[in-house]
């Protein structure tokens, strides 16, 4: 399964003056997207390839080596997604 960063559920200028469009754009275009695509690269060609995002965080918790790589990116993917849909405007 091939992962892509989720759309806000806001826009990105509702947060402010808390969180600037600025700010946030960057936060979600840059740096949660790079977890995501980074997560893609670790995952092809792996038992991981096609598993949903959480059965990938419990699958990789406490590993070592790439496996721990691909829980990080799992993880932060995760994380962020959460963090996005507790955000209210």
């Amino acid at each position: 399964m091939a992962f892509a960063p989720m759309p806000l559920p806001f826009p990105k200028d509702s947060l402010a003056p808390a969180m600037g469009a600025q700010t946030l754009e960057y936060h979600h275009d840059k740096h949660y997207a790079a977890y995501t695509r980074r997560l893609n690269e670790l995952i092809a060609g792996t038992a991981h390839e096609h598993a949903e995002l959480t059965a990938i965080v419990r699958a990789t918790a406490g590993a070592s080596g790439q496996e721990a790589k691909i829980f990080n990116n799992a993880a932060q993917t995760w994380n962020h997604e959460f963090f996005w849909q507790s955000l209210a405007p």
